[in-house]
């Protein structure tokens, strides 16, 4: 028996080690509770999954399931899109997380647990899903992408440089490295953040754009974020180095906001520039630099719940 959206296509995707996150066998033994037919997909490198998910809407499938973290939920969307939006707006996604969890699926309060994922692949329950695009402007290399649950530019942005260089199997030694070389070297710039028909001026720090409220495995970064509102949640933290540290940890209770250090907005549109160049983090790793343009694209696909 097939679900109200037809035949699933599954893709699977590599854990850090560039190991599949669940192999075939557990797979099938998740997909037997359900009633569903469906075909498994297993990325082979790194980006496969933005090549799989693309190929399977133009191939006509409706539903697609991902299995693993949020970057590989953050290939598959960008799969799923193209330049002026989804491939298929009526297309149903659904997830499986691997043992890394995901923040996104946190953000809408479903279980990171595989078992308890799966219960949920069949019938036709769904929730409609924004997703968010970045233009990268001149003088970087213009171009576009998307992300699910947040950006940030700034001091995150150099975090994630950091952590780009070093290997993935360091994990939280990886992240600690990253965060104090970056401490160490960044220069807190003038900026400017354009945000539908209100502004700011001044330093910039970091500045969230957030479609989701997690990261990093839990910490509630954005408290309001909700991925359906049709709304970016920004977070502009205007304080110098030793206000973003204390912003950080605070946010591991969820207790930074309300901050006289930081401003609060909600915008479909954001426009972030800088005296000197801010990188961009995007779902966790390294996207671009500065200027770039954030928007807010209303519900791109519906999230199977």
């Amino acid at each position: 028996m097939t679900s109200p959206y037809g035949k699933a296509t599954v893709l699977v995707g590599l854990t850090p080690a560039g190991r599949p996150v669940l192999g075939e066998q557990r797979i099938h033994e998740l997909l037997a509770k359900t009633e569903l037919e469906y075909e498994i997909q297993t990325a082979a490198r790194p980006g496969d999954c933005t090549t799989l998910a693309r190929a399977a809407v133009e191939k006509g499938s409706g539903y697609l399931i991902w299995v693993g973290n949020d970057w590989v939920l953050h290939e598959v969307v960008n799969g799923i899109m193209d330049e002026t939006g989804p491939l298929n707006p009526d297309l149903v996604l659904a997830g499986i997380p691997g043992e890394e969890g995901s923040d996104f699926l946190k953000t809408l309060g479903m279980d990171n647990d595989p078992e308890a994922a799966a219960r949920h692949l069949d019938g036709d329950p769904y929730f409609g899903i924004d997703v968010g695009r970045i233009t990268w402007a001149p003088p970087v290399e213009p171009g576009y992408g998307y992300f699910i649950n947040m950006a940030q530019a700034g001091l995150s942005g150099e975090m994630a440089r950091w952590r780009g260089r070093l290997p993935r199997r360091m994990g939280k030694l990886a992240d600690l490295i990253a965060f104090w070389a970056s401490l160490a070297r960044f220069k807190v710039p003038q900026g400017a953040v354009k945000l539908d028909r209100r502004s700011y001026g001044g330093p910039l720090s970091n500045v969230v754009v957030a479609n989701g409220q997690f990261i990093r495995s839990g910490v509630r970064l954005a408290l309001k974020a909700h991925p359906g509102d049709g709304k970016l949640d920004v977070l502009i933290q205007k304080g110098n180095k030793r206000d973003f540290v204390e912003t950080m940890t605070l946010s591991l209770k969820g207790e930074h906001v309300p901050s006289p250090k930081i401003k609060e907005y909600l915008a479909s549109r954001v426009e972030v520039a800088a005296k000197s160049v801010l990188q961009v983090e995007v779902d966790g790793r390294l996207g671009g630099q500065t200027p770039a343009i954030f928007e807010i694209v209303p519900q791109a696909f519906r999230l199977k719940i």
